[in-house]
């Protein structure tokens, strides 16, 4: 092995003046979530976010290799359980960075470790006031379930108005803020040609979803299926609403 030490990254960044600015966010272990070549202000920011989205849900911090690394108490990628308040807690902190200019470049896993998830690549451009987003999650749960968190009511309407393949309709949790659906039969588990069916229902979702102006952002793996974070718009206020 040459003795010649290799560039950090953070060298490899001050050579090229041109280079966009990239960092990027890790799942690791159960419980962690690192912050990785984000400015410090940024690391603010998602510390707030966190922290106004439960109470007392930061174990602890530290600075891990030059990423910033929140601990999180109550909370784990491992567990199905805690997958609605999980992608729930991603979703936020993704809006949260794309009203900050930082927009998600792809959702990938590089590590073969089992308790390290996904790792989500970002870059800086200009902030996003001018256009300014809504985030919310579809969440895949068991075989049958379909979890719409904090989603606003058109989208909601759109699950509805496709009643020919939804077979209960549970409404709110008031734990997670979440609609609860449940599928015809076992969509997530399904054979033969249900594979296909399954796949027609989505599709109808997706370009209905399109039609309102919302976007698929990122798949985001934790525990069993993906899950979906989206982006759309902000309903303007009708006249005379506070």
């Amino acid at each position: 092995m040459s003795s010649q030490a290799l560039p950090t990254y953070s060298h490899a960044i001050e050579a090229g003046k041109d280079a966009p600015q990239s960092a990027c966010i890790t799942l690791n272990m159960s419980d962690r979530l690192r912050l990785i070549h984000f400015p410090e202000h940024i690391c603010h920011m998602v510390r707030k976010v966190i922290l106004d989205s439960a109470r007392n849900c930061i174990r602890s911090e530290r600075n891990y290799a030059g990423a910033h690394e929140f601990r999180l108490a109550d909370i784990s990628w491992s567990n199905s359980s805690s997958k609605l308040v999980t992608t729930h807690l991603i979703a936020l902190i993704f809006s949260a960075l794309h009203h900050q200019g930082w927009d998600l470049v792809i959702s990938t896993r590089v590590s073969q470790k089992t308790d390290d998830k996904d790792t989500f690549c970002f870059r800086h451009g200009c902030p996003a006031i001018a256009r300014a987003s809504a985030f919310f999650s579809i969440v895949f749960k068991k075989s049958d379930e379909i979890h719409l968190v904090q989603a606003p009511p058109e989208v909601i309407a759109i699950f509805r108005k496709n009643t020919c393949q939804i077979t209960q309709e549970q409404g709110y949790s008031n734990k997670s803020g979440a609609y609860r659906f449940k599928p015809k039969g076992y969509p997530w588990m399904s054979s033969g040609k249900e594979t296909v069916h399954s796949r027609l229902w989505l599709l109808s979702i997706l370009d209905t979803l399109n039609h309102l102006g919302f976007e698929i952002y990122a798949s985001i793996a934790i525990t069993g299926p993906e899950s979906w974070i989206v982006k759309g718009p902000i309903k303007a206020a009708s006249p005379g609403t506070p």
